[in-house]
């Protein structure tokens, strides 16, 4: 999904919904699967998602989210909440004498 947008760039109209769609939902994926992620990044990775799935129901009035795309809307509360948890388990492990 990395060169999608490269590859099909010049075949599809620039401000059609579909692409904003696509563009939307390309980079959703690469906040999720950056090998880290920023605290200030969760905030704008929650407004993300709710704007693509709000395009996504006018765009495709007809189609029902599908789970993975509702699973989406819980990825930013995760991703808090391992945060918290990883920095609380860091924080305890230097605490320890090895």
């Amino acid at each position: 999904m990395m060169n999608e947008p490269i590859m099909i760039g010049d075949m599809v109209e620039k401000e059609s919904e579909t692409m904003v769609l696509f563009l939307q939902l390309w980079n959703i994926v690469q906040i999720c699967t950056a090998p880290a992620i920023r605290k200030e990044d969760v905030p704008y990775l929650k407004i993300l998602i709710e704007e693509h799935h709000k395009l996504f129901k006018e765009v495709y009035p007809l189609a029902s989210i599908i789970p993975k795309l509702y699973y989406l809307v819980h990825v930013p509360d995760d991703i808090v909440s391992w945060y918290l948890s990883t920095r609380n388990h860091n924080k305890m492990l230097a605490g320890q004498d090895n």
